[in-house]
């Protein structure tokens, strides 16, 4: 993949106006991921679902929600401007995202347009997405700026953008948030807290007004401290975010080094993801790779990572970049464990409201039937579970999640048939973020 170990998308396909919900453009990254090196060789790519799901940071058995994403991949316009550095010409391109794809046991099949090849590999200016970077993001508004502002990194910051273009950009129609208030605090406010939280940069809006009229926006960019290797024990704490992190790892040195999966995956076991990251790039922006004097790269990676390679000596670190980071990490896992938390709380609501849903439709003498038979089904329980649940039936009647959990299984076990169970918290997850 060229010179970076981040994905490269040209900045045309980048600032494109377009309405991706996160889940598609997180899919549309992956897919260029997994295909890049490849992109001009071959007609069509291919990547299993199941790892398509890690690279996406998310497990799921509900194929339709993912066959919907794609499905919109297919039937998304680009637009894009190009002007020719020599004679000062624009031309204009138009094509689908994706031009075709087809799932077949358990494998996602996916084809380009020759026009979005043409785009997307080998761009003379590109932006640098970071998978791992992306699977943190829980907002198309966050990773839409994240992605327009990624490419300006090294710079002090970005273009102006005027603000009709940056509404495009976001994704925004014109018949929302017309009020520029309204657009700063639920879009621009809310996208450059989430880039700040989880990117590997940090952001500031500055504004361009024409009187008191907000005209244009740009965004200064900072480089975020690169965070210190963490010992093994402290890998032990395992997380779903560590896990998504170690998959492209793993990912990446299989498709780009040729590393051996086995070996590949014993590596992002053994150190942690950012020690294996800093060593990728160490060895992408050494002379010897870009003179292509590596004869064996999948060694040279392995050796690298093994024996602690070392690029040019740095500065140390300030005790406030330190702290910065510490504070930063902090609150990234602060917000993080908030939104599973009140996402734990609206999943719970739904299940309340699906089962209420039941029993309202059933006639009353029906419905008194159903609970008298699934208190006397409490009896197979052991005596503290029988006691705490009917306990809180007749406290709280349904309110306790304890009393909706006997229910809803009770429920599903012997009335099937006429209850349709629940999806389970991963699918509720998914659709959240497809609707996102």
């Amino acid at each position: 993949m060229g010179e970076s170990k981040e994905l490269k998308k040209h900045a045309a396909a980048i600032h494109c106006s377009n309405a991706l919900t996160l889940m598609q453009r997180k899919i549309s990254n992956a897919l260029l991921f997994n295909a890049y090196s490849d992109l001009l060789r071959k007609e069509e790519h291919c990547i299993s679902i199941a790892q398509l799901c890690k690279l996406l940071g998310t497990t799921t058995h509900n194929h339709d929600a993912l066959k919907n994403a794609l499905k919109a991949l297919v039937q998304t316009m680009l637009e894009w401007n190009l002007v020719d550095d020599k004679t000062g010409k624009e031309d204009w391109s138009a094509t689908t995202i994706l031009a075709s794809v087809s799932l077949k046991g358990g494998l996602c099949y996916y084809a380009y347009s020759p026009r979005m090849k043409e785009l997307l590999y080998s761009p003379s200016i590109y932006g640098k997405i970071n998978l791992i970077v992306q699977s943190r993001f829980r907002s198309s508004y966050g990773l839409a700026l994240y992605e327009n502002c990624i490419r300006y990194r090294g710079l002090p910051g970005t273009k102006t953008f005027e603000l009709e273009d940056f509404r495009k950009l976001m994704g925004i129609p014109d018949s929302q948030y017309k009020i520029f208030r309204d657009f700063k605090r639920r879009v621009i406010d809310k996208a450059v807290e989430e880039v700040n939280t989880h990117a590997d940069i940090f952001i500031e809006p500055s504004y361009k007004r024409a009187g008191r009229q907000v005209v244009g926006i740009r965004f200064m960019i900072k480089e975020r401290a690169k965070k210190l290797r963490i010992t093994p024990e402290k890998l032990n704490k395992k997380n779903e975010n560590i896990s998504t992190e170690r998959n492209i790892i793993v990912h990446q040195l299989e498709k780009e080094f040729g590393v051996d999966r086995d070996l590949a995956e014993t590596l992002s076991k053994k150190h942690c993801t950012e020690y294996i990251q800093e060593k990728i790039q160490l060895v992408l922006t050494s002379n010897a790779f870009k003179l292509r004097k590596i004869n064996d790269l999948a060694g040279y990676i392995v050796s690298a990572i093994n024996k602690d390679f070392k690029g040019p000596k740095t500065p140390e670190k300030s005790v406030a970049d330190r702290k910065a980071r510490e504070y930063n990490s902090s609150l990234a896992e602060s917000n993080r464990q908030k939104e599973l938390e009140a996402q734990k709380n609206r999943y719970a609501e739904q299940v309340k409201r699906h089962i209420f849903g039941f029993l309202t439709s059933l006639e009353p003498l029906q419905k008194s039937r159903v609970i008298e038979e699934w208190l006397k089904s409490l009896e197979k329980e052991n005596d503290f579970a029988r006691n705490k649940i009917t306990r809180l039936y007749n406290e709280t009647e349904f309110d306790h999640p304890w009393v909706r959990g006997s229910l809803k299984k009770f429920l599903s076990t012997v009335y099937t048939g006429k209850y349709e169970d629940m999806i389970s918290f991963e699918e509720f997850s998914l659709k959240e973020e497809l609707v996102d």
